[in-house]
């Protein structure tokens, strides 16, 4: 897991970059910890413990196989491919995503929470235990997913089908839905 010491910098409550004291947005060495993540997301089989906040990744097909306990948090991802990658304990939380894809992905107990998603693609994919409180999703596709105890409480959902999901303790609650099919999904095993 990433360290969980904050940036020094005052008010800012971002976790800092590896051994640096700051975190990547006040640090000093942001171009070389951009260049480093890139590499890693370009080369790596398996990313660990990697902390990058309010960087901005476009065109880019990450090629490992396993990001595990690593912090994306506040991130901008355009144009980005994670698909057929396993995540496991990884925070996407208030990050934006524009059409990026998400197809064949097993993610498990991640947080996406105040996130917006933008014309992407999530089919066919596993989300076991995941958070995607209050994201915004406007013509997204969550079909063929499973959904199983993930939360989705206070979202607002816009022309985004969640088709053949599995939605077993799914929570919805309080969550705002427009042209949203749910056809073939359990709905009725959500919470709603």
């Amino acid at each position: 897991m990433f360290a969980l010491r904050t940036c020094t910098v005052a008010g800012c409550h971002h976790y800092a970059h590896a051994d640096d004291e700051h975190c990547y947005y006040h640090s000093s060495q942001q171009d070389a910890i951009f260049a480093h993540t890139i590499q890693l997301l370009n080369g790596s089989d398996t990313v660990v413990d990697l902390s990058v906040s309010e960087a901005h990744l476009c065109n880019l097909t990450i090629a490992p196989k396993r990001m595990a306990g690593n912090n994306l948090a506040w991130c901008t991802f355009t144009d980005v491919d994670f698909s057929s990658l396993v995540m496991v304990n990884c925070f996407f939380d208030f990050c934006l995503f524009e059409r990026c894809t998400f197809t064949a992905v097993d993610v498990r107990y991640c947080v996406f929470a105040g996130s917006r998603f933008i014309d992407c693609d999530l089919s066919g994919s596993l989300f076991i235990h995941s958070n995607f409180s209050g994201i915004v999703a406007n013509k997204t596709n969550f079909s063929e997913c499973d959904f199983y105890y993930s939360t989705f409480n206070t979202a607002l959902l816009t022309d985004s089908p969640f088709e053949d999901c599995n939605l077993k303790k799914t929570d919805f609650r309080h969550s705002r839905r427009r042209n949203v099919s749910l056809r073939y999904s359990n709905w009725q095993e959500a919470h709603r």
